[in-house]
């Protein structure tokens, strides 16, 4: 499971949203062949850091912030444990959360419906989920055939609609009404992975 949260000053929104354009960022793109895990694998890990974190506990990271601040909390891969992060106060209050997809292990209807459920008892006032590469059946022009053959048949066709206490996102936008938040979407997924949504993949 992931878990990331950030904090945006209302100044810093204003002057982004006034310029029409959020702070330059570089990507780089490196080569890979894509029906390669481990080569994937030894590609990312080369640049990244991975710090080891302790979860506090008594709830100090849902302190309030002592200037506005919009707080967008992400989570994602939490694959059917969401009530028990709940529990152990894992998910930061905020204004908005983000799941980033792999809410269950195979996109079953009895999972996504206790996740939206579980949804319903955290306090954010928006919610947007965004199906992750688990969420099998979610597209309705899924190709099982790029998937392993034990992966065939399951899912739930369009089992998005099931999560009613949520935005679903899917290639599409939404726009968050407590300021002018412009929140995108696209899936995308290696052709290595157990791929729900192989439409907007491109190999």
């Amino acid at each position: 499971m992931n878990i990331f949260c950030c904090e945006f000053p209302h100044n810093y929104l204003r002057s982004c949203m006034q310029a029409h354009q959020l702070p330059a960022m570089s990507t780089e793109w490196k080569k890979f062949d894509p029906t390669s895990v481990e080569e994937l694998w030894d590609e990312m890990k080369g640049s990244r850091v991975q710090y080891e974190i302790t979860p506090d506990r008594q709830g100090a990271v849902n302190a309030p912030p002592s200037t506005p601040y919009l707080t967008i909390v992400m989570i994602s891969d939490t694959h059917c444990e969401l009530k028990k992060m709940i529990e152990l106060n894992m998910i930061p209050d905020g204004d908005v959360l983000v799941h980033a997809g792999d809410i269950t292990s195979y996109g079953d209807a009895a999972n996504l419906a206790k996740f939206n459920e579980e949804l319903e008892r955290l306090p954010h006032r928006h919610k947007i989920v965004i199906a992750g590469n688990h969420e099998l059946g979610f597209d309705k022009d899924e190709d099982q055939s790029k998937m392993l053959e034990e992966h065939h048949g399951l899912g739930t066709p369009e089992g998005w609609k099931l999560l009613t206490n949520c935005t679903f996102l899917n290639g599409s936008t939404t726009v968050v009404s407590l300021w002018t938040l412009l929140l995108d979407s696209l899936p995308f997924f290696a052709k290595a992975s157990l791929c729900a949504l192989l439409k907007n993949c491109k190999f």
